[in-house]
């Protein structure tokens, strides 16, 4: 191969490994250009490791071997850091070896080669081999080439000229790489610091253990579902890596709001609150013991005095009922005006209320346990979500996640928060992170104002706000059909 005439070929190939995104195509790549221009019958690419260097793909045209082009793991290639081959003497050093007949060569052992051909029956003669140095200087690994070969099939040794060539493909290569470890790098960092404030979310309240973990799991195995649908065919959404991992790290975060959202609200795992119903109780002895006094010093008869005392004790049992129970109907509300319109007159003629006006709004709220204004405070942690998220720089492979985070309790109908968006203004993504939510939000046993339901239950009740034109029709389809298959959980 004459350089001057195959310059535009080896810069194209240049350009094709410095584009490269995907690992296991790169070296593919490195290793098919370089067996076709020096016309050689074989070739591995080694990844330096800690323990030494380990092949990632491997070609034989003699033997028809062809492995690691789609990542699959090459078993029994790897080498030790011992400077006695010429693979690890190139990577360890940063230099070029050129044997034109192994047998021939003293400098090094070929103990890796012999073994392969007594196992293959191939036969190693010539040996090329290059390392692939970074920019800063840092050894990522080894090309091997074996076997040059001339026009009539004749082994012959490697030419001079392809040390070069090769040695700038490999710098190419060996760039690209480096940027991607250093865009993994930068990955792995964000995916932990997402993860450290993840544990401190759950960690905040002892009702929200694992929410957001569950929710990205739920979410991964439901895009893997719809993937699985798709290769066989049917007119699922396909997801690709990157997209999978935008929708993921917004489901990660998509509650870091509630990290500004006080525990006292966040954590109220009754009506009347950790201590609410302590004060009620503590009133009621007053005015018993008060009723008592009364009725011994003769200024209530003994019947009222057991009437009321009556209606203080079905009034506190209405009272610890009302506290806990999910939800309350119109009876339970009544009750509880009831109560709240007794009092205790002293003699002075001073009242002491059943119930204070904090304590009688709280009491009457119809389903959970959170006050209108408490509620409010609670669904704020969305918009503070958004608000975190935007000053966090996510680069393009995340530019979606701030969106997508911030819509996850917004309904097609326009009836969710904080923006009321409307069909087509959420998008496919977030709509999977609303059902996801709801979906682990019915489920969970260590919810403190509900009682967990049943997976059937729960997606009972994801159909029927489906029906209702709340959440996503092929997201919920997609859910039941994961569900039942098996495919999630």
């Amino acid at each position: 191969m004459e350089l001057t005439n195959d310059l535009s070929r080896i810069l194209n190939i240049g350009i094709t490994l410095m584009e490269e995104t995907d690992y296991h195509k790169l070296m593919n790549q490195l290793l098919l250009a370089s067996m076709d221009i020096t016309n050689c019958d074989a070739g591995c690419i080694y990844a330096a490791t800690a323990e030494g260097l380990l092949a990632v793909v491997l070609k034989n045209n003699t033997t028809g071997f062809y492995k690691g082009a789609e990542g699959e793991r090459i078993p029994l290639l790897h080498l030790p850091y011992d400077k006695n081959t010429a693979c690890v003497h190139s990577a360890v050093d940063k230099v070029v070896c050129n044997i034109s007949d192994i047998s021939q060569c003293t400098q090094y052992t070929y103990h890796q080669e012999l073994t392969e051909d007594s196992i293959t029956g191939y036969h190693t003669q010539s040996v090329l081999t290059v390392p692939l140095v970074s920019h800063e200087n840092e050894s990522l690994g080894v090309l091997k080439l074996s076997n040059a070969k001339a026009a009539n099939g004749e082994v012959i040794p490697f030419e001079a000229k392809y040390e070069m060539i090769l040695s700038s493909l490999a710098t190419q290569a060996a760039a690209t790489l480096a940027n991607m470890k250093h865009l993994e790098e930068m990955k792995l960092m964000l995916h932990s610091l997402v993860r450290v404030f993840t544990t401190a979310i759950d960690e905040r309240s002892p009702y929200n253990t694992n929410h957001t973990m569950k929710v990205a799991n739920y979410a991964e195995q439901w895009m893997d579902f719809s993937n699985e649908l798709h290769e066989q065919g049917q007119d699922t959404e396909w997801f690709s890596e990157g997209r999978k991992e935008e929708i993921i790290m917004a489901a990660l975060v998509h509650d870091i709001g509630k990290l500004t959202t006080p525990t006292g609200v966040m954590n109220k795992s009754t009506r009347l609150g950790h201590h609410g119903l302590e004060p009620i109780l503590r009133r009621f002895e007053l005015i018993q013991t008060k009723l008592k006094v009364d009725w011994l010093e003769g200024r209530i008869e003994k019947q009222e005095y057991l009437d009321r005392i009556d209606e203080i004790e079905k009034g506190e049992r209405v009272i610890r009922y009302a506290n806990k129970a999910s939800c309350l109907d119109e009876e339970d509300l009544n009750r509880i005006e009831a109560i709240g319109k007794c009092c205790y007159i002293e003699s002075n003629g001073s009242k002491i209320e059943y119930l204070t006006a904090n304590e009688r709004q709280n009491l009457s709220i119809r389903k959970g346990t959170l006050s209108a204004f408490e509620r409010s405070i609670m669904q704020n942690h969305v918009v503070m979500s958004s608000k975190m998220l935007d000053q966090i720089h996510f680069g393009n492979s995340y530019k979606n996640v701030p969106r997508l985070a911030g819509a996850h309790h917004e309904f097609l109908d326009g009836s969710g928060y904080p923006n009321h968006l409307h069909g087509e203004a959420i998008p496919l993504d977030a709509r999977i992170l609303v059902v996801m939510d709801i979906f682990d939000s019915l489920i969970s046993i260590d919810r403190p104002y509900k009682d967990p339901m049943s997976i059937e239950e729960a997606l009972e009740v994801l159909v029927k706000m489906d029906e209702e034109g709340k959440i996503d029709s092929t997201v919920v389809s997609l859910l039941v059909q994961a569900v039942k298959s098996g495919k999630l959980f």
